[in-house]
Parts: structure tokens; C-alpha cells; sequence
């Protein structure tokens, strides 16, 4: 009897231990790169400078004065920013099929409202002080007609005409609807292999040393990858080939995904360690109780 039930508690658990792996990766994936907060959260804290700086040096004369430079470049960051938000949350819903449709509606209206200084400042350091006035008396006019030109609203979803990006994104959605799937199916085999492991086994004190090594194998694998990546990072793993922007993109989305995988791993193996702890407790507070064999009785004497 004893032997059935080690035989398939081992079985569980060797099926066991893939699926919670399995999940745990599943984890990580869900609170970061599948988590439009943590984009957004990674995509504002990615520094834009040099991209503003090489489309100001493009655009922009290099004889205007760098306080309008600057005030233009801090136009457009904002506008980044503001919109951030407007851009990814509805492109997530329609890839995680929250939403039946991608609509990513952007409001340039505060962007007009705040360029307007800034093209007035513009104008001005672009012409001899002597048509300042000039300037600022047509400037109301002129900028009734080039506002009226910009839209309040654009929508991406509409501006996008290439046939090959929108089955990219068809394809991306039915990926990680499989995915979902996938993960739905993990958790109901993990309930019902732990379930099955309960009602074999029926001892605190079993469950808690069983947990115990799982808990701390699946740590000891996914902490050592965040000290991986940890590495990969510090050593430039990526190069200096390729574009500053991109390197700069990578790095902070591998930096959050690598403080997930250290988190996770963490928790397995203080759980793990917490449950050994408990069930070595439980073993020797049973073999205190336990009365021991063969002790002689005092009222025999």
C-alpha cells in the first residue's frame, strides 16, 4: 500500500513541477510584457533626447536660438507622454481580445494648444528684430489657418495601410489567445495534481515537505536567470551596433522583466524554505509525543 501511494505521489509531482514551472514563466510574461502598465511604465522611462535632437537638427535651423529649440523638443516629449497612455491600453485590449476592435483615437488638441507659443517663437528668432511686431500682429491670423489644417484627432488604426502589418497583429492575437488557453489549462492540471497529492497523501507534515522542494527547486531555476540577465546586461551583451533608442528600449523592459523573475524566485525559495522549516517542526513535535518502545514502567518496580 505504502508503495502505490510513494509511486504516485511521485508521478504527480514529476507532472507537477513542469506545470508550476510553466506557470510561473506564464507569470511573468502577464506583469510585464503583457501588462500595458508596465509598457507604459517602461516606454515613459526611456529617455527621447537624442531622437528630439536629431529631428530638431533635421527640421529645425541650427541658427535658431537653443531656448526655442529646447521649448520644441519639450512640446513634443509631453505630447509623447500624454498620449502614451491613449496608444497602448487599447492596442493591449485588442491583442489580449478584450476589445473586437483596435481603436488607438489620439487628441492633438492640447498639442495645438501648447505649439502655439512655441511656433511664435519660432517665427520671431527666425526673422531681424525690425518684423517682430509685424509678426505678432498677422500671427493670429496665420495661426487660425494653419491650426484649422491639423485635425483634432488621429487615428492610428486608419492611418495604418499596410496590409502586412495588420495581419502581424491579427497573428499576435490569435498567439496569445493560445497562450491564455494554454495557461488556463496549466492551472486546472496544477489544481488537480494537488489535489490528488492531498488526498493520497493526507499528512500536514508530507504536503509541507513535498511543497518545501518544489517551492525551492523552482527557485533554485528562476533566481539564477535574473542573476543571468543581470550579467548579460552589465556585460553589454546587446553591443553598441545597434541604434541608442533601441538599445535604451531593450535595456529597461529586460531590466523590469529581470526584477519579476528575481521577485518569483525569491518567493519560491522563502516558501519553500518556510515549509521544510514547519514540516521539521511537525516531525519532531510527533516524535516527542510518540512514547517511546520498550521504556520501562515505573510501577512494575
Amino acid at each position: 500500500m505504502n508503495f502505490l501511494k510513494n509511486f504516485f505521489t511521485t508521478i504527480f509531482i514529476i507532472i507537477l513541477f513542469p506545470s508550476l514551472l510553466a506557470l510561473s514563466f506564464a507569470v511573468i510574461l502577464n506583469t510585464t510584457i503583457l501588462d500595458a502598465d508596465f509598457m507604459i511604465s517602461t516606454l515613459s522611462s526611456i529617455d527621447i533626447s537624442f531622437l528630439l535632437d536629431n529631428i530638431l537638427e533635421k527640421e529645425i535651423p541650427t541658427e535658431i536660438p537653443k531656448e526655442v529649440r529646447t521649448m520644441f523638443a519639450g512640446q513634443i516629449r509631453t505630447l509623447l507622454e500624454n498620449q502614451l497612455k491613449t496608444i497602448v491600453v487599447p492596442t493591449y485590449n485588442y491583442l489580449l481580445g478584450e476589445s473586437e476592435t483596435l481603436e488607438t483615437v489620439i487628441s492633438l488638441a492640447g498639442a495645438k494648444k501648447a505649439l502655439k507659443p512655441v511656433i511664435l517663437q519660432y517665427m520671431l528668432a527666425s526673422q531681424p528684430e525690425k518684423y517682430h511686431p509685424l509678426i505678432k500682429k498677422e500671427y493670429e491670423t496665420y495661426w487660425k489657418e494653419f491650426s484649422s489644417e491639423i485635425p483634432d484627432t488621429i487615428d492610428l488604426h486608419k492611418l495604418i495601410e499596410d496590409k502586412n502589418v495588420f495581419e502581424t497583429i491579427e497573428r499576435i492575437r490569435e498567439i496569445l489567445s493560445i497562450f491564455k488557453q494554454v495557461v488556463l489549462l496549466l492551472i486546472t492540471a496544477s489544481i488537480i495534481l494537488i489535489l490528488l497529492i492531498m488526498l493520497i497523501q493526507r499528512n500536514l507534515r508530507s504536503l509541507l515537505h513535498i511543497g518545501g522542494i518544489l517551492f525551492l527547486l523552482l527557485g533554485l531555476i528562476i533566481f539564477p536567470l535574473s542573476l543571468l540577465f543581470d550579467y548579460l546586461m552589465s556585460a553589454d551583451f546587446f553591443g553598441k551596433e545597434i541604434p541608442v533608442f533601441i538599445y535604451s528600449t531593450l535595456f529597461s523592459l529586460i531590466s523590469g522583466i529581470t526584477s519579476n523573475i528575481r521577485l518569483i524566485g525569491i518567493v519560491y525559495l522563502i516558501g519553500g524554505v518556510f515549509c521544510l522549516i514547519i514540516s521539521f517542526i511537525l516531525k519532531r513535535n510527533k516524535n516527542k509525543r510518540t512514547p517511546r518502545e520498550n521504556e520501562p514502567d515505573s510501577n512494575t518496580e
